[in-house]
């Protein structure tokens, strides 16, 4: 660093340079297509927070902190004056972007929290998204029907193998009648002692076992019925066993 960096000596056109590059970051990172887009009414105020902070930051003891982490310069001496400006307002720019554009010591609700975590989970998209493989795999489940390309099917005819099985995905309708679910507990049990006969000189008595058999209310299932059966599911519209075919030759 060729000095002790301060952003309190910039010039009007440096001033000028540096909004305009802030603005650009914020276009780019920050709208409703970018990686954390801004609302519109706020953009503003995550305009105001990035050139306050730059402003009012203690750069030696940011310069000290680079050092000690990463062992480099947050300003080489190669910089130029605008060059350190712009090194520095960037600097806080992509901290904002990192903390979701809230003011510096703003707390995260623990919804926003989680709901990232369910969203970004490291790997990248094409891990996220779906398998091919499967989505055949469950159009076929729901049609019935192999999902084959022209010569497999073909082979398969030759060696007289049908191009159907049974199957599909079927389910009961949200409005069938329910009936309730038990669920089988511990037996219980006992001794029971019967007078049978009572003599002079002795009493007749009688000694059985019994068991209780024990159920419980669980809950609800649909009631099975000829005249509710199974709903059998289709597919949504423009995907079937023609459309996949097609799209795999």
């Amino acid at each position: 660093m060729k000095a002790e960096y301060s952003p309190a000596a910039i010039g009007a056109d440096d001033l000028s340079a540096i909004l305009a590059r802030v603005d650009r970051y914020l276009r780019r990172h920050g709208s409703a297509y970018g990686e954390t887009p801004i609302p519109a009414d706020q953009l503003e105020d995550v305009r105001s927070d990035i050139i306050l902070a730059w402003l009012a930051d203690d750069w030696t003891a940011r310069e000290f902190e680079s050092l000690s982490k990463h062992g480099r310069s947050l300003f080489p001496p190669t910089l130029s004056t605008l060059g350190q400006h712009l090194r520095g307002v960037l600097f806080h720019a992509g901290r904002a972007r990192r903390r979701g554009w809230r003011a510096e010591g703003a707390t995260r609700r623990v919804a926003d929290r989680r709901r990232d975590s369910a969203e970004f989970s490291g790997t990248g998209s094409a891990s996220r998204s779906a398998d091919p493989a499967l989505i055949l795999s469950a159009v076929e489940s729901v049609s019935g029907e192999l999902i084959l390309s022209r010569r497999a099917a073909q082979d398969r005819t030759r060696r007289r193998l049908p191009l159907k099985y049974r199957g599909g995905v079927s389910v009961i309708p949200v409005d069938a009648p329910t009936a309730f679910k038990v669920m089988k507990r511990r037996n219980t049990g006992g001794y029971m002692l019967s007078v049978l006969a009572r003599h002079p000189d002795r009493t007749a008595i009688q000694i059985e076992r019994w068991t209780r058999f024990n159920f419980e209310r669980v809950g609800q299932v649909p009631r099975r019925s000829p005249a509710r059966s199974k709903t059998r599911r289709t597919l949504p519209p423009g995907i079937g066993s023609a459309e996949c075919r097609e799209a795999i030759g």
